[in-house]
């Protein structure tokens, strides 16, 4: 409610959620988090305001510290191990296909044995089932869902559904087809077919270039989809979001170094440049590039002597490139780091946040029931030493110089607590900045009284009254 009709008042809404000691000891200062109706509904289930607080997708709203506190507390103590355990398939699958891609292919070639083989071909079964059955199921699921909700789109007289909301969606499908492609061009099948025993050579064999490329990219995607375990990690998450947003500043160097070599390759082809490193403008482009990563050998510059005019282009290409665009992408990248952090941090949160809820409905009732009672929530927890205060909240230590508190957010009155007896007026310090604003308030109201009266006076008085009394 608050965050639809006055989103201004929420965060003073969860500051008032927070309480922080005016006393430090060793350096420490304690901090109350009144968070028992932010994390337990009245019904005894999770709250809603995880998910409230991420659906606008502000940043500076998940960023509040008790919101922190709260993500942080019940992903360490309740959310990651089933997590870690939903994502441990994923785990296991990118091992299985390391296995029987990259690790027993190049054992079978260097000692083949009838026991490697077999091994190999139970790894590539079960690659085929699990991994891209898994993969087959959970599109077909989402692709029937989006049909019975009507999330199509006509493209060319064929109605596709809608339902990749996400890269890790677009990678799933991707790396399904991959698969598709890797089991139609399997080198077992091929050879099994043409009565060879559980071999992976053989003369009817076929695509084996196209297979092997095939393998490569669902080596990529694989790894790819393990981007989703930087979750785990605020720090790491934010550095990934950071590291994605930073590509378009590499995209500007990649282009602008595009443009260096073309542009220098056209101009050494008009000098028509006796070596054969530079003839054409192909030519002159690919012995550029291998001249900007040095891997291009010396003499292809030495039989430039000859063209001292070529020599010298290709001498200021380099200093330009690696002196101005190389410097260039590294400041470029060094401010963008600095300003986009402190925003990736924020979704770095919300993500976290977002995973949280995704993940708590796979978390039986009992282990739900057994955090809620090991928080204590319904003890009253001390404000300082021997201050005993109310219940409903956690209290942890954090370094004094966090977030320094001067006064204490307490009021404290003396008396008795009978509803009957009124709460004293408070008064305002004089000393303090509310004092001094009151006085200011005060004189600015006096001043303009003066001023009033002054007009009203002369406005009875009339004109000649006035002439006179200022005469």
């Amino acid at each position: 409610m608050i965050l639809h009709c006055a989103p201004a008042m929420l965060p003073s809404l969860l500051d008032g959620l927070v309480w922080r000691s005016s006393i430090s000891v060793k350096g420490m200062r304690r901090v109350n988090y009144y968070l028992k109706h932010l994390l337990v509904a009245p019904d005894g289930g999770l709250a809603k305001a995880m998910e409230w607080a991420a659906k606008p997708k502000d940043t500076d709203v998940v960023c509040h510290p008790i919101l922190i506190c709260l993500s942080e507390l019940v992903w360490s103590r309740l959310v990651s191990g089933s997590f870690f355990l939903r994502e441990g398939k994923l785990i296991l699958k990118l091992l299985n296909f390391i296995l029987s891609q990259a690790v027993l292919e190049q054992l079978i070639h260097s000692q083949d044995s009838f026991t490697l083989r077999v091994i190999m071909f139970s790894c590539r079964c079960l690659n085929y089932t699990y991994n891209l059955g898994s993969l087959l199921w959970s599109n077909g699921l989402l692709a029937l869902r989006a049909y019975r909700s009507g999330a199509v789109k006509n493209i060319m007289g064929v109605k596709v559904p809608i339902y990749l909301q996400t890269w890790q969606d677009y990678i799933r499908l991707l790396l399904a087809l991959v698969l598709l492609m890797m089991l139609a061009c399997e080198p077992f099948i091929y050879c099994m077919a043409s009565g060879s025993d559980l071999a992976v050579r053989c003369s009817s064999l076929r695509h084996l270039e196209l297979y092997s490329a095939l393998s490569m990219v669902g080596m990529y995607l694989q790894f790819s989809l393990l981007l989703d375990l930087g979750v785990a990690n605020i720090r790491i998450l934010a550095f990934l979001l950071v590291g994605w947003r930073l590509l378009s500043e590499v995209g500007l160097f990649l282009l602008a170094l595009l443009v260096m070599i073309v542009s220098t390759a056209t101009a050494l082809s008009c000098l028509h440049v006796g070596s054969p490193a530079f003839h054409g403008v192909h030519g002159g482009a690919y012995t550029l590039l291998r001249s900007f990563l040095d891997i291009g050998s010396i003499e292809e510059l030495d039989r430039l002597k000859e063209a001292p005019h070529a020599l010298a282009i290709v001498h200021i290409f380099l200093a330009v490139v690696l002196v101005i665009l190389c410097n260039t992408l590294i400041a470029q990248i060094s401010c963008s780091y600095e300003r986009l952090y402190s925003s990736m941090l924020g979704f770095a949160c919300l993500k976290r946040i977002e995973t949280i809820v995704h993940v708590m409905p796979s978390v039986s009732s009992k282990r739900w029931s057994a955090f809620v009672n090991s928080l204590g929530l319904d003890q009253p927890i001390e404000f300082n030493a021997g201050d005993v205060g109310l219940a409903g909240g956690i209290q942890i230590t954090e370094l004094a110089t966090l977030h320094p508190t001067p006064l204490d957010g307490i009021h404290r009155y003396g008396g008795a607590t009978s509803p009957s007896q009124p709460w004293p007026i408070e008064q305002a310090d004089q000393g303090g900045l509310e004092g001094k604003f009151d006085r200011i308030e005060r004189l600015i109201e006096k001043k303009f009284q003066v001023q009033s009266s002054m007009c009203s006076g002369l406005d009875s008085r009339g004109p000649r009254s006035a002439m006179h009394s200022m005469m």
